[in-house]
């Protein structure tokens, strides 16, 4: 059973490799068209020059938001919080109940309970767990920047939001396809939230999120290495 649960970690990974050589793809065609248009002229009211082909940066919209699917993946294949299996029908009928209208009026809902789940859940105490779960606690700020991303695209809508998708050119040349800043807040609920006054680069900021995933991912397996043969 761990064994199958650290290749599908690995396997998650490489879902975001696959999406970067897509958003690479995408890119190669904006910088041959960005290669014959005129030098742009700066507009600070309207930001960096769109580049075409629309249909590029389509492909690099999605290769971005499905890598950052593959990111949050990668996070619940580790550790996650799964709904407890509470027992027999009786005591799922009562959970119902709880949930329902005529429950919440008399009180008796609860939160409902949950249990750990995947690759950390599935060792015992000792090592490698303790080494994994370390070096998995190092990787979770940028997973949980990643997150705040991909929850908007699950439940709100594309990136970029409020416009269609395309390159752009900075006064130097540089292509790149816009990613949104830093997140200032927990949850977003509307394309509104975002700025893009950073100029973050979409391969840039996957490709930083691949690499430390990367090294999480030598660190696991350097763990499991470690282990005593018998």
């Amino acid at each position: 059973m761990v064994r199958g649960l650290v290749d599908e970690v690995i396997v998650a990974a490489g879902g975001i490799e696959r999406e970067i050589r897509a958003l690479k793809a995408a890119q190669a065609f904006a910088d041959a068209d960005a290669a014959v248009m005129p030098d742009p002229v700066p507009r600070p009211e309207t930001g960096p020059v769109r580049v075409p082909p629309p249909g590029a940066a389509l492909d690099a919209a999605y290769a971005t938001m499905n890598a950052l699917n593959w990111i949050r993946t990668v996070q619940e294949r580790v550790q996650r919080d799964d709904p407890a299996d509470t027992g027999p029908w009786f005591l799922w009928w009562l959970r119902w109940l709880r949930r329902s209208k005529l429950g919440k009026r008399f009180g008796l809902s609860r939160t409902k309970a949950i249990q750990e789940a995947g690759l950390l859940a599935s060792l015992k105490d000792g090592e490698p767990k303790a080494t994994i779960g370390s070096e998995f606690k190092k990787l979770l700020p940028k997973l949980r920047d990643a997150r705040r991303f991909d929850n908007y695209v699950l439940h709100g809508g594309a990136l970029p939001g409020g416009q269609t998708p395309g390159f752009r050119m900075l006064p130097g040349r540089a292509v790149f396809f816009p990613f949104p800043d830093d997140p200032n807040t927990k949850r977003f609920f509307t394309w509104e939230q975002f700025t893009y006054k950073k100029e973050r680069d979409a391969l840039s900021y996957i490709e930083d999120q691949f690499d430390a995933i990367g090294t999480f991912i030598d660190s696991m397996l350097d763990a499991f290495d470690a282990l005593p043969t018998s």
